[in-house]
Formats: C-alpha cells, sequence, structure tokens
C-alpha cells in the first residue's frame, strides 16, 4: 500500500512540474522527454511516469 502511494504522488510530482503544455513545447525544441524532464527540475529516472495526453506534433 505505501508503494502504490508512494508512486501516486512521485507521478502527481512529475505532472506538477512538467505539465503537458511544457512537454509540448519541448519536444517542439526538439528536446527528448529526458531532456525536458531535466530542464524543469523532475528527478533523474522519475520522467518514466510521466503520462503523455494524445496530441499532434
Amino acid at each position: 500500500m505505501v508503494l502504490i502511494i508512494e508512486r501516486e504522488a512521485n507521478q502527481f510530482t512529475v505532472e506538477l512540474l512538467m505539465p503537458d503544455e511544457l512537454l509540448y513545447e519541448s519536444i517542439h525544441k526538439d528536446y527528448t522527454v529526458q531532456e525536458a524532464a531535466a530542464i524543469y527540475g523532475v528527478p533523474s529516472g522519475f520522467e518514466h511516469l510521466k503520462k503523455i495526453s494524445d496530441f499532434e506534433i
């Protein structure tokens, strides 16, 4: 149970630090998701928690 809550908290943090709009801007600048995560302060290794909504590039 604790692991589930911790994962959800980490995912919430990633979404807060790197919302879809910022990620889309980064993709248009040819950054990878990992590079964008570093720019926006997402701790290394947590970028995999980012849920990417459907969008058009």
